[in-house]
């Protein structure tokens, strides 16, 4: 999830609304970061999801099954906001429960 995270807040950094819209290559990167990252969090167990209930994981696992399962009705506008929005606030929250649950010993 955080790879995912850090480069799709790469992939946007300096682009706007439009060229995102107009760039579908970008628009298919950045879709793919989120279905990656929905995905990853759908293979969070429920016991570690309910440690960490201020990461809005229904949200997160829901968004990539729209992505996936919707992709020829997509609506680009809420590609571009969760990328842009909520990803870059959500990176600090996941990249806290790496260092806490995942130490290296």
């Amino acid at each position: 999830m955080v790879d995912a995270l850090r480069e799709l807040v790469a992939f946007v950094k300096g682009v706007d609304d439009l060229g995102f819209r107009q760039n579908p290559l970008l628009r298919k990167a950045v879709l793919m970061q989120l279905v990656i990252v929905g995905e990853a969090g759908n293979h969070i167990g429920p016991a570690l999801r309910a440690k960490y209930p201020a990461i809005p994981w229904a949200d997160i696992i829901g968004f990539r099954n729209y992505a996936v399962h919707g992709y020829f009705q997509m609506n680009w506008e809420i590609v571009w906001r969760t990328a842009v929005e909520d990803a870059p606030d959500l990176l600090p929250g996941i990249e806290s429960i790496l260092a806490n649950e995942f130490t290296e010993d």
